[in-house]
């Protein structure tokens, strides 16, 4: 388990030939893996994965829209005061991202980030870890992390992290991320069948259970009979 960033540079340089990461391959990185390596990466969308929000149970606010997030990052809203809810506290909000994860790359592409309202961890865990002990911190990690968790993270809460705005009750699902396999394994071998694995029936229920919607939709075969 990596960044982002770290797993696309061992891709890259040949030391893994296959991983999930959250996007696909850049023009320029499917290039130079084909003009370094004389084979071609190929790519697999598997599902996706959504992004949220956790505070810490001490923080009542209940939901915070994708905008109001954005003007965190940007620094227009910078303490909780600001935000209309029922909170005094003037401490400052800080977001908590895991660096070089595609969480990071997926907000420092759609919104400027304030370096006072934002700050980053290495790991996911770090990140709940930062957020069960301070009240003023928002986390943003992905859904499906915090879901294999379970309950060990009972002491921290998920905001609904809506694409509109909260406050005229037009909020739409939140985001999420692209969740992809690639390879560039030569030859026919273990990551190309773990990948038509995690593509096929099976995999795709895998992938559902561990809280992640499915790129295939998931067959269910209902059979009626006569009850009397």
């Amino acid at each position: 388990y990596l960044p982002e960033k770290q797993v696309v540079e061992r891709l890259l340089a040949n030391e893994i030939q296959t991983a999930i990461i959250c996007r696909d391959l850049y023009p320029d990185e499917s290039d130079y893996i084909a003009g370094s390596f004389d084979h071609t990466a190929r790519t697999f969308k598997l599902g996706d994965d959504d992004i949220i929000a956790v505070v810490n149970r001490a923080n009542p606010i209940s939901d915070l829209s994708l905008e109001t997030l954005e003007r965190i990052f940007s620094g227009a809203i910078s303490d909780w005061g600001q935000l209309s809810v029922s909170i005094e506290d003037r401490s400052p909000i800080l977001i908590i991202l895991t660096g070089s994860s595609s969480i990071d790359r997926y907000f420092s592409t759609s919104a400027p980030l304030s370096p006072a309202s934002t700050y980053a961890l290495e790991t996911t865990a770090e990140v709940i870890g930062y957020v069960k002990n301070n009240s003023s911190a928002v986390g943003i990690v992905g859904g499906s992390w915090l879901q294999q968790k379970g309950k060990k993270n009972n002491d921290v809460r998920i905001l609904t992290l809506s694409t509109g705005s909260a406050e005229n009750g037009n909020g739409q699902k939140g985001p999420s991320r692209e969740v992809y396999a690639v390879t560039h394994q030569p030859n026919t071998g273990l990551g190309s069948g773990f990948i038509s694995f995690l593509a096929g029936e099976k995999g795709q229920l895998i992938l559902s259970k561990a809280g992640m919607t499915p790129y295939r939709p998931i067959e269910r075969t209902v059979e009626i009979t006569d009850s009397f």
